[in-house]
């Protein structure tokens, strides 16, 4: 499969793909409110779906909410289930060892969300262990995982507050979502994994951060012998767990070997914390929309520009138009950005090259 198609070099007109020998097949893309970002990476996912990849988008602060009406295979968990099971069906985890992976990963997920004392992961923990599996496409994943919690607490009345914090923590989940398995990775289509119905944003980060983990889990016992890539959108991906060794740093280093590869996106770059700041030097293809002032001079100083010249390149850029940097492709001309795009059509400019 060719590189992404991204939007159309300002001066030619002419359609820009990520070049096929691109480092790895990661976009970022950053641009403050208003910039054309949200459109762009809509865009992206489109034209992937008409190339044959599957495109997931994880919508969980309603950037894409408009995209309901547009074609897409849109699920909405709180009113469709999460499609995805956690411990059986396609994707899923099961047998010891991958129970104690589930068990990682979840406690993970819920860590980077709030702080768990250690009686807590041990409860997590315990509960996944002794769930019963093969609940099959129609279960309650959540609701065991709950059961098996309000057990131990019963049983251990030293651990009895732990757990209660734990349920109320995440009423959401173990209360209002339940499992209706459907496919996901669809080659050839955009699906929407809608989370916004969700009042609650940390129920919103752990459900995201469980469809990541699972469709990584798919994506790696599929291996090589995957028949189409999926790329993952995830939007404000720094609320996300994205610290080292967590799933999203494992999907950005090892991706391109299982063909599942991520686009972020983000409005600044300047208040992501500095130990998640390496995640921004994985994807091999960036996009900058217009910028707030803080990033923009950040940025202007790792172009290959003079500083004057970067300042006007960046300042200048209007709603929709960006700098790409990476490594591209026009027809069979491959290049090293920096380029400029822009993501609206130039009728006129292509009409002139027919």
């Amino acid at each position: 499969m060719t590189g992404a198609r991204l939007g159309y070099e300002v001066e030619s007109g002419e359609m820009v793909r990520v070049a096929a020998d691109a480092m790895n097949c990661h976009i970022l893309v950053t641009g403050r409110t208003g910039s054309g970002k949200t459109v762009a990476v809509q865009q992206i996912a489109g034209q992937l779906a008409e190339d044959g990849a599957c495109t997931v988008i994880l919508n969980y602060n309603q950037a894409h909410s408009s995209m309901e009406k547009e074609g897409t295979l849109w699920i909405s968990v709180r009113r469709d289930g999460f499609p995805m099971s956690l411990l059986s069906g396609d994707g899923g985890m099961s047998g010891t060892e991958s129970r104690e992976e589930a068990a990682r990963h979840v406690i993970n997920i819920l860590s980077s969300i709030n702080r768990l004392s250690g009686n807590q992961r041990r409860i997590i923990r315990s509960a996944i262990m002794q769930m019963e599996s093969g609940h099959g496409n129609s279960g309650n994943d959540f609701g065991e995982i709950l059961r098996q919690i309000q057990d131990i607490g019963e049983r251990n009345k030293k651990l009895e507050d732990a757990a209660v914090a734990i349920e109320e923590k995440y009423y959401e989940v173990f209360h209002m979502t339940r499992i209706r398995v459907q496919e996901v990775a669809v080659p050839g289509k955009t699906v929407v994994i809608d989370l916004s119905e969700y009042d609650d944003s940390d129920t919103q980060k752990m459900l995201a951060g469980l469809a990541m983990v699972l469709l990584w889990q798919r994506a790696r016992k599929e291996g090589m012998k995957s028949r189409f890539p999926v790329y993952l959108v995830l939007d404000e991906f720094q609320n996300l767990d994205c610290r080292k060794n967590s799933v999203m740093e494992k999907i950005l280093r090892e991706g391109r070997k299982f063909h599942m590869h991520l686009i972020l996106a983000t409005q600044t770059l300047s208040t992501i914390p500095a130990e998640i700041q390496p995640v921004l030097e994985n994807p091999a293809t960036r996009l900058y929309f217009p910028l707030p002032e803080k990033d923009r001079k950040k940025l202007a100083r790792s172009l290959p520009y003079t500083a004057e010249q970067s300042e006007r390149l960046l300042s200048g850029m209007e709603q929709g138009t960006c700098l790409a940097v990476g490594k591209f492709q026009i027809r069979d001309h491959v290049f090293n950005g920096p380029v400029t795009l822009t993501f609206w059509r130039h009728p006129e400019r292509m009409q002139r090259r027919l």
